[in-house]
């Protein structure tokens, strides 16, 4: 088990999806606190433990986050999955993670482990590309440590990270499993995964 001494607290956003379940398992398992900032209440009762602390807020609304960084080592950042996403799901994605490093930068966050995707829509790809360089473009020129990973490189099956809600359907969670991993190991190591 990890020492508090060693990881102060994770913040992760995102947490509603797969991927998000496993990381937040897995921190539980190694005894690391996690923050979760979730939208919707039901979340909370999947992760009821004395490490996890929830926070109802909405990371699109900057008023909202102050207040609940304080002793947070490193934030994670999971985009909204969904099946078809819009340009207009991207845009709130990109304030949502500048919200989440403008305030992270303010309370002393020393690491940002930034999760994205490729795959966009035909007409939508530059506009979306431009979002998301910029908001890397952003990482690197803060003075928080940043990890980019490239989900699209990491999981071949896209549909595995759906929030899927029907009981009938099977899902190999064995790539989801190690990307997760990877996302715990750059918070224990303090390393770039590559990805």
């Amino acid at each position: 088990m990890l020492q508090s001494e060693v990881i102060e607290s994770v913040l992760l956003a995102g947490a509603e999806c797969a991927l998000g379940e496993f990381i937040i398992k897995e921190f539980i398992s190694l005894g690391i606190p996690v923050k979760i900032l979730i939208r919707n209440t039901d979340t909370a009762k999947k992760f009821t433990h004395s490490n996890v602390e929830f926070v109802v807020a909405s990371a699109t609304q900057p008023e909202l986050l102050k207040g609940h960084f304080n002793n947070i080592s490193t934030i994670i950042s999971i985009p909204n999955f969904t099946k078809k996403r819009s340009l207009f799901d991207r845009y709130v994605d990109y304030h949502m993670n500048c919200n989440l490093l403008t305030e992270g930068r303010k309370e002393g966050v020393q690491n940002f482990i930034y999760l994205c995707n490729s795959k966009f829509g035909f007409f939508k790809r530059n506009k979306a590309l431009t979002l998301r360089n910029n908001f890397i473009e952003q990482l690197d020129n803060s003075k928080i440590n940043s990890t980019v990973i490239n989900i699209d490189k990491a999981i071949s099956n896209h549909n595995s990270l759906l929030r899927l809600k029907s009981k009938n359907v099977t899902v190999d969670h064995t790539e989801i499993k190690k990307l997760a991993m990877d996302c715990v190991n750059a918070v224990i190591k303090n390393t770039s995964v590559v990805a």
